[in-house]
């Protein structure tokens, strides 16, 4: 498991908190409880519009440097998030599956990701418009 998937997983981290500019605590909580056995599994943070408002200004405000960087900068940064999750695809599967009271399919390590295989087509990023159920012939 990568470093930002042991933080991820690490509820100490984030626990009664929501992600914008770091885990920040936030107006409201609730308990996220398996439904499978009644554990609690941690606490999440709830946001309110003032929350929502604050973060979403951040946001409009930020994009303009994001939208500066040159596709490569911004397609390695995508690329590294993708390979996280990739690397972490089994232990954020079992969250999940604990979190909704599922089963697992039990595919998750032998399927490659759909963002594995948008990292072997890059047109799909370069173009919302691009058809990215098939290779770009050009």
């Amino acid at each position: 498991m990568n470093a930002a998937a042991e933080s991820l997983l690490d509820s100490s981290v984030w626990n009664a908190r929501g992600f914008a500019d770091g885990w920040q605590p936030l107006s409201a909580t609730r308990d996220v409880t398996e439904p499978a056995t009644g554990e609690t599994l941690g606490t999440i943070g709830i946001a309110n519009a003032a929350d929502i408002d604050a973060r979403r200004k951040r946001r409009r405000a930020a994009q303009p440097a994001w939208a500066a960087l040159p596709y490569e900068r911004r397609a390695e940064i995508l690329r590294a998030a993708a390979r996280s999750l990739d690397e972490s695809t089994a232990d954020v599967a079992g969250w999940l599956v604990r979190e909704s009271g599922s089963v697992s399919a039990g595919r998750t390590s032998k399927s490659p990701s759909r963002l594995k295989r948008s990292m072997r087509r890059p047109h799909c990023a370069r173009s919302p418009s691009a058809r990215c159920s098939r290779v770009n012939p050009a």
